[in-house]
């Protein structure tokens, strides 16, 4: 004689384990898309998959295949309405000019970046282990003129503001100098719209990078500072 008990329990047990191997599928491949919101929902299903239902006082296992199939829903809810746009990414190389991404009424253009070894502040020679790096970018306003004048004037300054990180190859990040750049002797051969910003770098620092962030859009502007 059969025992169908044992052979229910048996095939009841391999589904829970190909369920719960999908989900965990699942949340990996929401990680990779740093989704960790719904990568943790995806565990904790994949979890109540293999309790017990009478752990829960539910008797009926289509109770529970119920729960778990609104959750997924759920999930798959949430990705679609709740998660952020895609992410936008735009190269440029040096020369070129590009719209702030958080701002496309001002266009930048990254002229140069060179590097010396050593730079005058106030008068005051200063010297580093590695190079400083002096990020030299034009700025002009795109947008409309007439929304900017005063008493028919256009403006000689229009302020603005952006968020930028420097970069290199192995993804380490660099931080702007914090020192007067009124005070260096490189300001006074600026052109209008031109302005520099120093950096402190390794010497061996390769694929020096900018990167320009609009964080609500998801948008990035990287221009190459070595093309």
């Amino acid at each position: 004689m059969k025992n169908w008990g044992n052979n229910a329990s048996k095939g009841s047990m391999l589904w829970r384990i190909v369920f719960g191997i999908v989900l965990i599928i699942f949340a990996l491949i929401s990680i990779s898309r740093f989704n960790v919101d719904a990568a943790l929902f995806y565990l904790i299903i994949s979890v109540f998959i293999f309790i017990p239902g009478r752990v829960f006082k539910i008797n009926n296992k289509w109770i529970k295949v119920g729960i778990v199939a609104v959750a997924i829903l759920g999930v798959g809810l949430y990705n679609q309405f709740m998660t952020s746009p895609s992410q936008i990414v735009e190269e440029y190389n040096l020369g070129q000019e590009f719209l702030l991404p958080n701002d496309p009424n001002f266009a930048l253009t990254i002229t140069r970046a060179v590097k010396e070894p050593t730079i005058i502040v106030n008068g005051q020679e200063y010297s580093t282990e590695g190079s400083f790096l002096l990020v030299y970018l034009n700025t002009r306003f795109a947008g409309d003129v007439s929304a900017i004048m005063v008493n028919n004037t256009v403006p000689e300054a229009v302020p603005f503001s952006m968020s930028f990180t420097l970069k290199d190859s192995d993804n380490n990040e660099y931080t702007v100098l914090d020192v007067d750049t009124e005070e260096m002797p490189q300001t006074q051969a600026l052109e209008k719209g031109e302005s520099f910003y120093p950096y402190n770098i390794p010497k061996n620092a390769t694929g020096l990078k900018l990167i320009f962030t609009a964080v609500d859009i998801n948008k990035f502007v990287v221009v190459d500072l070595e093309s």
